[in-house]
């Protein structure tokens, strides 16, 4: 895969143009088991850890990634995801759940050039999952279309997460995106909900599967002109 293909949300701010360089680390570690019949060693998996490696450029202080980087993941309630091969719906992604900046260092290597390098880790934990909606530019309500993960099928359970990227206008109330799930892609079932009310924001909620097909269905703008937003879904 070509890292031209990678994608990097930061809450819901795509900062992909501003970024050359990510990696993503999962360890787990491990516990000391010994017994009494023992003959070696043993061990067994603990908690996991995981964080992510940022090298990135500044593109703008206040409205830009250096204010991205600083103020967005202040809640411990946003989500960070780096995307695979966006291009190809469904896209691998990985997404560290409620995320919080654990350093940054900036640097101004030559004159008129600055730099970012941080790093991200989660309170909650990090998926595997895959992104079905890319930056879906919405000006009404209505549905995506439907995509289908092989892996997801009926009563299974995960997760949705939900980036919005950009609101057009000034919104009056809620902003309302439904994830729906199928069986054939053709009859729907309402697995989740989330609201937004502010731009560049992130949500998540937990749904359970109707089958292998998801969607998105925008049924309120909140007097928005338009919305832009890309979903992620996650199986446990």
């Amino acid at each position: 895969m070509r890292g031209v293909e990678s994608r990097l949300f930061y809450s819901g701010f795509n900062i992909s143009c501003s970024t050359s360089e990510v990696e993503v680390n999962f360890t787990n570690n491990e516990l000391e088991k010994d017994v009494l019949c023992s003959i070696a060693k043993e061990y067994v998996p603990g908690t996991q850890e995981a964080d992510m490696s940022i090298n990135g450029y500044i593109e703008g202080i206040s409205n830009g990634i250096e204010g991205a980087l600083n103020s967005a993941l202040d809640g411990l309630d946003q989500h960070v995801a780096l995307i695979l091969g966006y291009s190809t719906l469904p896209a691998v992604s990985y997404v560290l759940e409620n995320a919080y900046n654990n350093g940054i260092t900036w640097t101004a290597p030559f004159d008129g050039l600055m730099t970012v390098n941080g790093t991200v880790r989660t309170s909650t934990g990090a998926s595997r999952g895959f992104l079905t909606v890319y930056e879906r530019v919405a000006s009404a309500t209505g549905s995506s279309l439907g995509v289908q993960v092989t892996s997801f099928s009926n009563t299974n359970t995960g997760k949705a997460f939900v980036f919005l990227h950009d609101i057009g206008g000034t919104p009056t109330g809620a902003i309302t995106i439904q994830l729906q799930s199928s069986s054939d892609n053709n009859t729907w079932s309402t697995i989740g909900t989330v609201n937004f009310s502010t731009e560049m924001d992130s949500n998540v909620v937990a749904v359970t599967y109707t089958g292998s097909y998801v969607r998105t269905n925008v049924t309120a703008l909140g007097g928005a002109s338009n919305i832009t937003y890309s979903v992620i879904f996650t199986e446990n």
